[in-house]
């Protein structure tokens, strides 16, 4: 009463008497269990009210013009009154917070009269007549919480309105809200559903499909074809569903046209809510209160949507291809079965390839293992694996693509797991019933192909695979290369093996004096086989590559002495251009070259080195001795000049070694690599030059000895003056002999 009556008129106790006895009077007569109404309340203070401007004439108007319509617009008409006064009692006061809302419990319990009957009755009808209210507009929804309606929330009603109209006779986007909600139902119902098939639970999904036109049988999983009764009939499902036949793997589903008028009318509410909602946002408190009470209205439509749509979907029809119906309880327990059977008619072929161990057979072929199958239950050759053989036969020499090979055996008819297919793959190239490259280039074996890199793999069929004998001729030949390689991987190592030969054969020969290079056309013809092929004739020609192997390696190794032979042979030549050997080894050399015999058995150079070196080693002994000759005669003349033995002994030596007349050994030239070192040192024509050199130096002797044995001497320079009498000159000559004096007394030569 206070919260109704600021000017605290109604707060007076003669006020409060008065009103419990209006109360009182009211239920007098009635039995024992009546109470009064809280809506009481707004009957006897709506004059005070008024009078106060707390109740607007209008909104008095609005409450109790509802009670002429019948027993339902008085309980309506009770409902607001008490809205009114529950929204003017503060949620908070003085003794803390009220505790009482305008919810559809609060309100139901508030109006009763009668604690006998009037509890459930008001319970079940109080919120009926709340959504009545609120759709016509006399209140407004904010979450659970009620409130009449504003002005300003009677044009957000008004504008809502006017877009459920509007929406209502826009059959474009109610259909397009239906299907969004009809498919969000359908994802609900069926989302997450996999379908793990056979011992190996290889994981399927479904493949929904919407719309009019039948889907196909596709990798990605069960096709499951989903209509509804607002675009299709059910015998028009029934039909396709029969006509698909029995062996169709498509799951058909029927959404029946459940509660279509109320689904019509929520989706037009709903996006009416939406559209009102783009208004410009308030700054009021009674627009905010529209806008929030706008929000529940559009939650509460999402809410009926949700339900309406989850009913339609349980309510779903699931038939199978050919007609059956399943009558499993919910859409997604029937879908799963009818899936299921799809299964098998979607890979009839499953069956060849499911096994859990394929992951097993993976990891033992890439290991090289050849009983790689046995994980699966198989002990034969692999080509008669029925998993293997299909994949062989899909394999062709010209060469098939690994992703062309997945996408084939895990697609219907097969529906194979993937291990299944990288298993056989890589077991049947263990096996060499085929061949991979990547990228153009060759891989060895199993080992070199990671399982996850088979799709961008490039896989060929191959013939028969090795025979033991052939085995046997191939480790030969790689034994006797040197090239290291695994016992039932001799193929990796064809290739190394043969491109050593192709260079043995370009080391054999060279240009002159080398011999043209031997063929090795045969070799690369063999390069250019692949796989078991190139195997098998290699074994083949077992016999003419080991000859080749060993006459190639000979001639390579035996190259690059005999290269070194010749440039001996040409730089010895060119010291000896000046003797007669040169003529007479000359023409021979000549024809080695010509003739290309470098690598000649017996060495063709072999007795011109011996020639050459012999004239030149005794033309090298015979020059050195005759240049010791000259220094020793030149050494005996001196030594006959008197001057010479008035030396000291060191400087006598001395003036020999800068004379370059002292003794010198005998050069040494014993063998080859000596006679072209010294020859490189001291040309034939060096030595005769130093020979005639012999006199000047013993000339040069001598007169260094004679300078050693003459008076020390210095210098003494005579400084310019000017003299112009006797006195003058007297006294530059007493300084000039003052400075010589000293040096004469000295026993030194002076030069002026």
């Amino acid at each position: 009463m206070r919260a109704i009556d600021s000017a605290g008129k109604a707060g007076v106790l003669r006020s409060q008497l008065r009103i419990v006895h209006e109360a009182t009077r009211r239920v007098a007569d009635d039995p024992v269990g009546h109470v009064i109404g809280a809506d009481f309340l707004y009957d006897e203070q709506s004059p005070v009210m008024q009078q106060s401007g707390v109740l607007l004439k209008e909104i008095d108007e609005l409450i109790r013009g509802l009670r002429a319509e019948g027993p339902d617009g008085i309980l309506q008409s009770r409902i607001c009154a008490l809205v009114f006064l529950l929204d003017k009692i503060p949620p908070v006061t003085i003794g803390g917070e009220s505790g009482l809302r305008a919810t559809a419990p609060f309100l139901a319990d508030l109006l009763v009269e009668d604690l006998a009957d009037d509890g459930a009755r008001l319970r079940k009808r109080v919120p009926e007549l709340l959504d009545t209210l609120v759709t016509a507009g006399s209140l407004q929804r904010i979450n659970d919480e009620y409130q009449l309606q504003t002005a300003v929330g009677a044009e957000w009603e008004k504008d809502y309105q006017r877009n459920v109209a509007v929406n209502r006779d826009d059959a474009t986007r109610l259909t397009l809200l239906r299907t969004e909600r009809l498919e969000a139902a359908v994802k609900a119902a069926l989302g997450g559903l996999k379908l793990p098939a056979g011992a190996s639970r290889t994981t399927r999904d479904l493949d929904i499909h919407w719309g009019q036109d039948e889907p196909t049988a596709t990798v990605s999983g069960v096709p499951v074809w989903i209509r509804d009764e607002w675009s299709v009939s059910t015998p028009t499902v029934k039909k396709a569903a029969a006509e698909a036949g029995v062996e169709s793997p498509v799951v058909f589903v029927l959404l029946p046209k459940h509660e279509a008028e109320q689904i019509k009318h929520t989706l037009a509410s709903h996006a009416a809510a939406e559209d009102t909602l783009g208004r410009p946002t308030p700054h009021t408190d009674e627009g905010k209160a529209a806008e929030r009470a706008m929000k529940t209205r559009l939650a509460m439509d999402n809410d009926r949507l949700s339900a309406l749509f989850a009913d339609v979907a349980a309510r779903a029809r699931v038939f199978q291809g050919g007609g059956n119906e399943l009558t499993t309880g919910t859409l997604r327990a029937a879908v799963e079965t009818a899936a299921g059977r799809s299964l098998i008619r979607l890979f009839p072929k499953f069956g060849v390839g499911d096994h859990a161990d394929w992951s097993k057979v993976v990891a033992k072929a890439r290991d090289g293992a050849p009983d790689a199958l046995v994980a699966v239950g198989h002990h034969g050759e692999p080509a008669t694996n029925p998993v293997c053989k299909d994949v062989l036969a899909a394999i062709s020499p010209g060469g098939t693509k690994g992703l062309d090979l997945q996408k084939g055996f895990t697609a219907p008819p097969y529906g194979w797991p993937q291990d299944a297919v990288r298993g056989a793959v890589m077991t049947l190239l263990a096996a060499g019933n085929i061949r991979a490259a990547q990228d153009g280039k060759s891989l060895a074996g199993p080992k070199e192909l990671q399982p996850n890199q088979i799709g961008r793999t490039t896989f060929y069929k191959e013939d028969e695979p090795p025979t033991v004998g052939h085995r046997l001729a191939v480790r030969g030949l790689l034994t006797a290369a040197g090239i290291k390689f695994e016992f039932g991987q001799e193929g990796a190592q064809l290739a190394a093996f043969l491109q050593q030969l192709k260079e043995l054969a370009g080391h054999a020969g060279g240009p002159p004096p080398l011999p043209e290079p031997p063929s090795s056309d045969h070799v690369d013809a063999l390069l250019a086989l692949g796989g078991n092929q190139r195997f098998r004739a290699v074994a083949d020609s077992n016999e003419r590559l080991l000859d080749n192997l060993a006459h190639w390696r000979a001639a390579d190794q035996q190259r690059a002495k005999r290269e070194s032979e010749w440039r001996d042979l040409q730089r010895l030549l060119r010291h000896a251009r000046d003797l007669p050997i040169a003529a007479e080894v000359t023409p021979t050399s000549d024809a080695i070259r010509d003739g290309r015999q470098l690598l000649d058995e017996p060495n063709p150079m072999t007795p011109i080195l011996a020639a050459l070196s012999t004239a030149l080693r005794d033309e090298v002994n015979d020059r050195a001795q005759r240049l010791a000759a000259a220094k020793h005669d030149a050494v005996v003349e001196l030594g006959g000049w008197d001057g010479w033995s008035a030396l000291d002994p060191a400087d006598r030596q001395s003036i020999l070694t800068d004379a370059q007349l002292e003794a010198t050994a005998q050069p040494d030239v014993a063998n080859g690599a000596a006679l072209l070192d010294v020859l490189e040192t001291t040309p034939l024509a060096a030595w005769q030059d130093q020979i005639s050199l012999v006199p000047s130096r013993r000339d040069q002797a001598r007169q260094r000895a004679a300078k050693k044995l003459e008076p020390e001497s210095v210098s003494v320079a005579p400084q310019r003056a000017t003299v112009k009498n006797t006195d003058d000159l007297d006294a530059y000559l007493d300084d000039l002999r003052g400075r010589v004096q000293p040096h004469l007394a000295a026993g030194r030569t002076v030069n002026l």
